[in-house]
């Protein structure tokens, strides 16, 4: 019999190697499809702007009518669908779609975290476990998606995610433990939310997460066409960020168990640190032996970061409210600092290449800075 940490792992894996073409290969089948660098930039750009209203809608909708389970499975549903389009659309329309697979993404996440996040919590599992879980399938797929784009092309990537993500949609329903039923239904249900999202220290937290995590930002839209410009083939560049996936799939395999308490200002210090470390020496163009060990610190600058949000959301808001916590900060937070960073990107990388990286190294020290006035605050507060 699956226990539930068996059923949520796999819910990850197949969700994650549905995704992992999306994160890391889709620049280059949209430049298959006939954008430019400069037009794939700039589409990324417009997405995170077109993000928070599925950021924030998914899970709110999922908390308001407590429907998490079905919420999730549809929104995943819909991404297969506007993927699918995608490959039959063309210029203004081809775009469209992407910026609405895009959005319904940005939905799926904080829903299947705070869905995750909560059964461990209540059927004691570890949440690091079942989430590197996730992480080893995409370095896995990673792997995949580069040979098979080697082998048969970008249209490879299309089929492989369109078929995961239709069996993430069914596996949705059954993945997470059903929820005890709320004891009455939540009344001035908005009036809570923006009361939650107003409270210290969440703004000034939630800030210096997405300054650290938008520090990924030209990466995430450059990097595989960066690497594939000095050479690099593309099974390569598949191990390049398989790499990057191991340093996380470690990190969330013993943050559990070195350090269970770690606070979520120490571990927003840590991830900015490891981000101006990261991109700092990326930025100097560094040969494939020191790109590689780069590539694990991904472990730090992603990985401590996203434990730090999920453990500041666990103690800041009731576990009904985990959800539409999670929506704000990706809907308010994140999409405004990665649409930022991503406009940016498409207009740096083109001119100045892998010295594009400096800026996101100074977002590393941004989130740093955060994390010391929240540091300086805490102090203040138990003076």
């Amino acid at each position: 019999m699956l226990t539930p940490f068996h059923r949520v792992s796999g819910f990850y894996a197949v969700l994650f190697m549905g995704v992992s073409a999306q994160t890391a290969f889709w620049p280059l089948w949209l430049q298959s499809r006939g954008l430019s660098e400069a037009a794939v930039g700039a589409l990324i750009a417009v997405s995170f702007f077109a993000r928070p209203v599925f950021a924030l809608g998914t899970p709110m909708l999922a908390d308001r009518f407590d429907a998490p389970r079905r919420t999730l499975s549809f929104a995943i549903f819909c991404l297969a669908l506007a993927i699918f389009a995608q490959g039959l659309l063309s210029g203004g329309a081809l775009m469209t779609a992407y910026v609405i697979a895009a959005g319904m993404l940005a939905g799926i996440y904080p829903l299947c975290e705070s869905l995750a996040h909560a059964a461990a919590r209540r059927e004691g599992f570890p949440y690091g476990a079942a989430r590197s879980v996730g992480s080893a399938a995409f370095l896995l797929a990673n792997l995949l998606c580069g040979f098979m784009m080697e082998a048969w092309g970008p249209w490879a990537l299309y089929v492989w995610s369109l078929t995961l993500l239709g069996l993430a949609s069914a596996a949705a329903i059954t993945a997470f433990p059903k929820p005890p039923p709320a004891p009455e239904k939540p009344k001035g249900f908005l009036k809570e939310a923006f009361a939650l999202l107003r409270r210290p220290p969440f703004p000034l937290f939630a800030l210096g997460a997405a300054l650290v995590q938008s520090s990924h930002a030209l990466y995430y839209a450059y990097g595989s066409i960066h690497w594939r410009s000095i050479g690099y083939s593309e099974g390569v560049i598949g191990t390049l960020w398989a790499l990057g996936v191991a340093g996380e799939i470690l990190f969330f395999l013993l943050i559990d168990r070195f350090s269970p308490r770690s606070s979520p200002t120490a571990l927003l210090a840590l991830a900015g640190a490891a981000a101006a470390l990261r991109w700092g020496l990326t930025a100097s163009n560094p040969p494939f032996a020191v790109l590689a060990p780069l590539q694990m610190l991904h472990g730090f600058s992603f990985g401590a970061v996203h434990i730090a949000v999920m453990r500041f959301i666990a103690g800041h808001a009731p576990v009904r409210m985990a959800g539409t916590l999670q929506g704000f900060y990706a809907a308010f937070f994140i999409a405004a600092c990665m649409g930022a960073a991503s406009f940016a990107a498409a207009w740096l990388y083109p001119r100045f290449g892998a010295e594009s990286y400096l800026t996101s190294m100074g977002l590393g020290f941004a989130g740093l800075a955060v994390a010391g006035l929240l540091w300086a605050r805490e102090g203040r507060a138990g003076a």
